[in-house]
């Protein structure tokens, strides 16, 4: 690069070469997505909907996802941690997949469990009835 500048004091002008070092920033691509996919979430409060491909900058960012989304509640990242709201340190070009279930069905367990022991309860009492 040419650089021409003119000296105010005795008017006399000059041409330098001059050498310019840009360093840009680094970029990684990072995608987020979901199932179901179409959830509205933020990046530094910065909204995008799923699936979402971005390049960022090597940081850490705060991504929050919602609680719900219709019938479904949120639960769990693909690494297994339970909370839509985290902070995520972000180095290398990068996946994340954000999993809702359907209310009831992550409760099935539970109900599951709790019909056993109303079975086990109320067989040996209608036999008993029955004897009588």
């Amino acid at each position: 690069m040419c650089i021409t500048y003119e000296s105010l004091l005795d008017h006399h002008s000059e041409t330098r070469d001059i050498t310019v070092t840009l360093e840009l920033p680094e970029y990684v691509e990072v995608t987020i997505d979901s199932d179901p996919t179409g959830i509205s979430f933020t990046i530094d409060g910065v909204a995008f909907t799923t699936p979402a491909s971005l390049k960022l900058t090597p940081a850490t960012y705060h991504i929050v996802f919602p609680s719900s989304y219709g019938d479904r509640d949120f639960e769990s990242w693909e690494d297994g941690s339970t909370d839509y709201v985290r902070d995520v340190t972000i180095q290398a070009n990068a996946e994340l997949f954000a999993t809702y279930t359907k209310g009831v069905m992550k409760y099935l367990p539970y109900v599951a469990g709790a019909g056993a022991v109303a079975l086990a309860i109320l067989v040996p009492l209608a036999l008993k009835r029955r004897k009588k």
